[in-house]
């Protein structure tokens, strides 16, 4: 029964604009031991230690992640705005752990999430296939979103 259900939702999450992951998230673990964790499953890491830092852990221990394709490319300011409209509040530590338990999921959904630091800037994660082979990358950026770009949320 579990074969099926892969499938099943493997071809309805491929013709559709949004995904739901239930996650259990240990908000205990360290930021490191996340990009860690996401490197024992085969990503290659770039990641700014300081901007890693930056990044928010708060957030309830089980929830559900909804992934939204991103249809056009967008500058970070727009990007915010999409979340408001989809009442989403981006949650950097359960899209990590959906991109844990499920290491194939960003080959077909690359995907990314923003916040900002202590002094406004603009902050990144990105988990995506490039060049054949997976890497996790976090850093800063103030510019722009490309159009085949997944982000994710938790409801308000």
């Amino acid at each position: 029964m579990k074969i099926f259900e892969a499938l099943w939702r493997g071809r309805v999450e491929r013709d559709s604009e949004m995904v739901v992951r239930h996650v259990k998230v240990d908000r205990n673990r360290t930021r490191r031991s996340m990009i860690r964790a996401l490197r024992t499953r085969g990503r290659e890491e770039y990641v700014d230690g300081d901007v890693l830092e930056t990044m928010p852990t708060q957030g309830m221990e089980e929830v559900d992640v909804y992934f939204f394709l991103g249809k056009k490319t967008m500058l970070v300011a727009e990007l915010d705005r999409e979340f408001e409209s989809r009442l989403l509040v981006p949650d950097p530590f359960a899209q990590m752990q959906a991109n844990i338990d499920d290491p194939a999921f960003s080959d077909e959904h690359p995907n990314g999430v923003q916040w900002q630091d202590a002094d406004g800037n603009y902050c990144y994660f990105v988990i995506s296939r490039w060049r054949g082979g997976r890497g996790v990358t976090v850093n800063r950026d103030d510019q722009r979103w490309l159009g085949n770009a997944w982000f994710a949320g938790v409801l308000r």
